[in-house]
């Protein structure tokens, strides 16, 4: 009785352990993906807001070769901020249209055909033009829009054309433009615009 319950035993356990030495097919396909590297892309760029262009212009390596911006097996995009597109193009080249600070830019090139993905963080520091120089006050079109130029002097020998800094320095929109006053203020809040 009991090498009956012993053999009832011992069968599906060998049974079990001659199974599990063969080898898995399996229906996968395994591919390598080829690793994308992303080069060039200098750590902190430093700009004038709305006077200087922001060029950008990175290097992407693959085992295939170095990828061209026309190149429709890769899509890129440079975002700043967590969600704020910038461009969706492989160099970039736009003017500073920021309010002066600090942002953490990304870029993000992407294989198409196997969506494998590299990235690169850079610091963009947008500094004002608005600190020292000349005031220029102008009424623009037909519906007479406010608009303030600024002949800026950054340092000594370089003075720089600051057009439209308005909206840089988050003023609103204004029309009819008379004159440019300067008010002297010993109270101000955070966010408080100062005409």
């Amino acid at each position: 009785m009991k090498n009956k319950i012993l053999y009832c035993l011992l069968i599906p356990l060998l049974a079990v352990c001659l199974t599990a030495c063969f080898k898995d097919k399996g229906n996968n396909t395994y591919i390598d993906v080829p690793d994308l590297i992303v080069e060039g892309i200098p750590e902190t760029i430093e700009v004038l807001g709305g006077v200087e262009r922001i060029l950008v212009r990175p290097v992407i390596n693959t085992p295939e070769g170095v990828v061209k911006g026309d190149d429709p097996n890769f899509s890129f995009v440079y975002k700043t901020g967590y969600s704020d597109t910038l461009a969706r193009v492989m160099e970039l080249d736009t003017m500073a249209n920021f309010r002066s600070g600090t942002y953490t830019c990304w870029f993000i090139a992407t294989d198409n055909r196997t969506g494998q993905a590299a990235s690169a963080v850079f610091t963009l520091k947008v500094a004002t033009t608005v600190y020292e120089g000349y005031m220029v006050l102008c009424n623009e079109g037909t519906e007479e829009r406010a608009r303030l130029d600024m002949i800026s002097h950054i340092a000594a020998g370089r003075d720089v054309l600051a057009r439209d800094v308005m909206p840089l320095l988050g003023m609103p929109a204004a029309h009819h433009a008379t004159r440019i006053g300067f008010n002297v203020t010993n109270y101000a809040t955070e966010g408080t615009l100062i005409y």
